[in-house]
């Protein structure tokens, strides 16, 4: 029993420590693979250290057992009886922290109501409203569209529909409002943005990514940018996925515009207020 006692001991002693080395290399590996892909923002920084933070204080943080005797046993010699926590020293934290991040989110938003396209380059119809555009060309051209709106502060979202896709990756990000719209308008040196959710566009250049296509026809995606930050960010409603990038103003200052590129013959987006 005393056997027992000191397994159980010695077991719940480097309970804490076990966890914390699971955390810490999900973590290591999470960075790494962020890092590879381009693929972080100032938000993944601040959860970054955060967990860090998180981290240090469980390391600094003693262990709580809690050694007693065993009053069930009727024996005249007591038993000790050893236990721990109950839970995690892990999950309260990281599960709070999660929900304060999408929270937050949410609440920092700005409607941009105004937005409407009004630049084209290529074979492109825009509606008499500016809240749509359509590639009316079945060859590539590098069609595209921009919308009126500079951003130079605060926080901007503008919700798209994809009214009909039929190319296979579009080109949603921004350029600085200078630029004039070209056939290569991803390869401009202010250009930062996505094809489609998988390859990351940084100053003209694409990195590497998944080939996977996510955005067809009657999809929504919201377009966010965050001046105060220097981030913009591209959400996926129906796949519930975000993916940002971090803008380096002396290759894209401000004030910022929206760009979009259509690829093929009955393109369509749309601006949803």
């Amino acid at each position: 029993c005393a056997q027992n006692a000191r397994t159980t001991f010695q077991q719940l002693h480097n309970q804490p420590k076990n966890e914390l080395k699971i955390s810490f290399d999900k973590l290591t590996q999470e960075i790494r693979d962020c890092r590879e892909s381009y693929d972080y923002t100032e938000v993944d920084i601040k959860k970054w250290i955060d967990q860090l933070k998180e981290f240090r204080q469980i390391i600094e943080r003693p262990s709580i057992i809690k050694i007693d005797y065993d009053n069930n046993i009727t024996s005249a010699v007591k038993l000790i009886k050893v236990t721990g926590p109950q839970h995690s020293l892990l999950s309260f934290t990281q599960e709070e922290r999660l929900n304060e991040n999408n929270n937050c989110t949410n609440e920092q938003m700005i409607a941009s109501p105004s937005e409407k396209f009004s630049e084209s380059f290529g074979d492109i119809e825009l509606s008499t409203d500016g809240l749509s555009g359509r590639c009316l060309s079945s060859r590539w051209d590098g069609s595209c569209i921009s919308g009126m709106g500079r951003y130079s502060s605060k926080i901007h979202y503008i919700r798209f529909r994809i009214e009909n896709k039929t190319s296979n990756y579009w080109f949603f990000g921004i350029i600085t409002a200078s630029q004039q719209l070209t056939s290569s308008i991803s390869a401009v040196q202010s250009a930062c943005g996505w094809w489609d959710l998988g390859y990351i566009v940084v100053n003209g250049k694409t990195k590497d990514g998944n080939r996977t296509k996510t955005m067809n026809s009657g999809d929504e995606v919201t377009l966010i940018l965050d001046c105060d930050n220097r981030l913009i960010q591209l959400q996926h409603h129906g796949r519930n996925a975000l993916v940002g990038i971090q803008i380096d103003l002396e290759q894209c200052p401000f004030p910022w515009k929206l760009v979009i590129r259509l690829d093929s013959e009955h393109d369509c987006v749309k601006i949803v207020h």
